[in-house]
């Protein structure tokens, strides 16, 4: 039981070392998870070896913590693999104050329930919580086998904008995050994409970004999933819909007074949100048929601006027909007063592959759905 317990515990220490981080990468859900596990184990394990590499996880787990938290707002920044809400519960604060005995505390925090854990963070890591440097950019490959997962995170002042390079936009994936306001308001802008009202597990998220600069390219793959990436496979690459849209939201938002829809599909949108002001811009939009039109909405919480492709009766898609399902865009985030430099996109296209180039961001991305091996991006 020794030998078999040594060497899991080997096999897993030099499996994360590797990676640089847990599978499920800078996750507010399953980070916490690992970090409860590891915690317990250091209370129980006493061999040296077991002990130092338990240890060693340990600070991991809180390295991607402390790295990606942004102190202004009190977000755990992204991009996340996996999160079952987009701002952070109030037990996030609770395990910081406990974690930092008493140092981290923002006057919000909720007990877990039948939770006898009282983490504590690494003291090295401390500044980031306490007196973190912006701007600073936070890189992290978390994949390194081709095709690599890169995760870009710009923290300043004012606001946390981050990314993934390659991912998809399934409901527990935030590929494209934004988060202002304060600790007792944050605020965010999540890009989504929805099959009759829920995340679309099918579409795929592409990026390249330089500090508060993205250019982004959504696809699709016709061998995904609809509401999850796994258990609900798309059959044939066959679906039907009555409403198909591209979404940016406005969490923790509903002044949908602020949200200016463009004249035409592709005009620049500018949004004025307190200290900070957003240019959006389509480059490119189609799904089969469909260029789309923009609107926007939104309820008590949250407000939206959409691209709606489709809205109707049933209809059935076909993605391994369809010739052409992408939307692209610009995005970049100023706060007042700072120079905007305006560049036009580059586009060009070669057999069905779109190379798009703007302020010297790169990207290279099939316009037509792909069935590739790999799909839980």
């Amino acid at each position: 039981m020794s030998e078999y317990a040594s060497g899991r515990l080997k096999r897993f220490y030099d499996y994360t070392l590797d990676k640089g981080g847990f599978s499920e990468y800078n996750s507010p859900a399953y980070t916490i998870v690992a970090l409860d596990e590891l915690f317990r184990m250091k209370s129980h394990i006493i061999e040296p070896t077991a002990r130092q590499q338990v240890d060693s996880l340990y600070a991991i787990g809180w390295d991607i913590i402390a790295r990606h938290y942004h102190k202004p707002t009190g977000q755990w920044a992204g991009p996340h693999s996996r999160s079952y809400s987009t701002l952070v519960q109030p037990t996030f604060y609770s395990i910081l104050k406990e974690g930092s005995n008493g140092q981290i505390d923002v006057g919000i925090e909720q007990k877990r329930k039948n939770v006898k854990i009282k983490h504590q963070i690494p003291p090295y890591l401390m500044p980031y919580f306490l007196s973190p440097e912006y701007p600073r950019t936070e890189k992290d490959v978390f994949e390194k086998e081709n095709p690599q997962t890169i995760g870009t995170c710009y923290l300043t002042d004012e606001y946390a904008l981050s990314t993934a390079n390659r991912s998809s936009l399934w409901n527990q994936r935030r590929p494209f995050l934004l988060y202002w306001g304060q600790v007792q308001k944050p605020k965010y802008l999540q890009v989504r994409f929805l099959h009759d009202n829920y995340d679309f597990s099918s579409s795929t998220f592409y990026s390249e970004q330089e500090q508060n600069k993205i250019l982004a390219g959504i696809n699709f793959i016709s061998n995904g999933g609809d509401k999850h990436i796994s258990i609900d496979r798309l059959k044939d690459g066959k679906f039907i819909a009555k409403d198909l849209r591209l979404r940016f939201e406005f969490g923790n938002m509903n002044d949908q007074d602020k949200l200016v829809l463009p004249k035409s599909v592709n005009d620049l949108i500018k949004i004025n949100l307190e200290q900070l002001n957003l240019n959006m811009q389509l480059f490119s939009a189609q799904f089969d048929e469909f260029t789309g039109s923009w609107e926007k909405g939104g309820d008590d919480t949250n407000c939206w601006i959409d691209l709606v492709f489709y809205s109707g009766v049933e209809k059935e898609f076909d993605l391994t027909k369809i010739d052409k399902a992408f939307a692209g865009f610009i995005f970049e985030v100023n706060t007042v007063g700072d120079r905007q430099e305006n560049r036009e996109v580059k586009i060009s296209e070669t057999d069905g592959i779109l190379n798009i180039e703007w302020k010297g961001l790169k990207l290279e991305t099939p316009v037509k759905p792909q069935s590739p091996e790999n799909t839980f991006i």
